[in-house]
């Protein structure tokens, strides 16, 4: 009978190490699915932001051209840099996602580089209004260049340290742009 116990002991400590095993791994799978999920929802609101700002830009340029449309389409201006700011604000959520997910130091050394530039899109998203604003009001002296240029610097210098990050590690820059084909093709969105 106690050679019975010692054998249904044991067999038991086993199912239990496989279970935690198997848990164990199974959260890391889920967790690096997640990381790169986040990454694909991310992006494509990122996506979104910029056909947004393009959108902005080529309209609120053609000040020169045609003054009387220009004002008459400046409140839809502002409203589509809301929109950017409501989009940024979603595709950060993703980003704080992503850092929680993240299962190495690259993974959440790339999502920190990612919120820092969704920092600075929403700042280079208000420098923008204060410039239509001031454009509208004809007070173009209120523009800070300094920092409105500072802040483009600013962007292409992190989208410059995240490419040296994929750079460093291909296979983690092929699983990012397998996430990116995924929106570009509009599958899994």
């Amino acid at each position: 009978m106690e050679k019975k116990n010692k054998i249904f002991i044991v067999f038991i400590v086993v199912v239990i190490i496989v279970a935690v095993l198997a848990g164990y791994y199974s959260l890391a799978h889920y967790k690096n699915y997640k990381y790169y999920d986040d990454y694909r929802l991310q992006a494509y609101n990122g996506q979104k932001v910029s056909d947004l700002f393009t959108e902005v830009s080529n309209s609120s340029n053609n000040k020169s051209t045609n003054i009387s449309k220009w004002y008459e389409n400046y409140p839809d201006f502002l409203n589509k840099l809301d929109e950017v700011k409501t989009v940024e604000n979603t595709r950060k959520y993703y980003i704080r996602e992503m850092m929680y997910y993240s299962t190495s130091d690259q993974q959440k050394k790339y999502a920190t580089m990612l919120s820092n530039e969704s920092d600075l899109i929403i700042a280079y998203t208000n420098l923008y209004e204060d410039l239509l604003n001031a454009e509208y009001n004809n007070n173009t002296s209120k523009i800070n260049t300094i920092e409105f240029n500072g802040t483009i610097e600013a962007i292409k210098a992190n989208d410059n340290q995240r490419g040296d990050l994929r750079a460093k590690n291909p296979e983690f820059a092929k699983l990012l742009s397998q996430q990116v084909e995924s929106i570009t093709n509009n599958t899994n969105i």
